[in-house]
């Protein structure tokens, strides 16, 4: 993995799920990324929301949700396989999504750790309720939830930081 940042406990996981560490590549998202991550941002969504309507979706979306967000990808031989976004002013996570044919490999973990490795403490991030892995994921990973925000149209949130 190459980042310039030492990954070691998301290597030693990325290893332990046959995932050939060697090939995985953290780095900033170029302009010419940026139509195969839209493309996994809505693959991830529709199968990850399956409460939502499809068509609700759109390619687009993903250019507003990372407007002025520091963008990393992951690349797994090759193949943009993910990315999470932040608003380093803030210290938050808002966006990781890793496409669906590569979800529960360690990629998510190796890039949400590339994502917060810089930010200041606590860094937050939220989470609709109702992805209950998810919510579980961040939870196996040290982030505590401080707050349920209801009132949103897609459902109540989940507020989680990490200190």
């Amino acid at each position: 993995m190459s980042t310039g940042r030492t990954l070691s406990a998301a290597l030693l996981f990325c290893t332990s799920m046959g995932i050939d560490v060697t090939e995985i590549r953290v780095r900033p998202a170029e302009t010419s990324d940026q139509d195969v991550l839209a493309e996994i941002y809505l693959a991830a969504r529709r199968q990850t929301f399956p409460w939502m309507a499809i068509e609700k979706f759109r390619h687009e979306d993903y250019f507003k949700a990372t407007a002025g967000e520091k963008v990393l990808l992951a690349e797994l031989s090759g193949a943009l396989v993910g990315f999470v976004s932040v608003v380093t002013e803030k210290s938050f996570v808002h966006n990781l999504f890793i496409d669906p044919a590569y979800q529960a490999k360690g990629l998510g973990k190796a890039l949400l750790g590339a994502g917060i490795e810089n930010l200041p403490r606590p860094v937050r991030l939220k989470c609709t309720e109702r992805n209950v892995q998810a919510c579980k994921f961040y939870e196996r990973l040290g982030w505590r939830a401080i707050e349920t925000v209801a009132g949103h149209p897609d459902g109540a949130y989940v507020l989680y930081q990490l200190d």
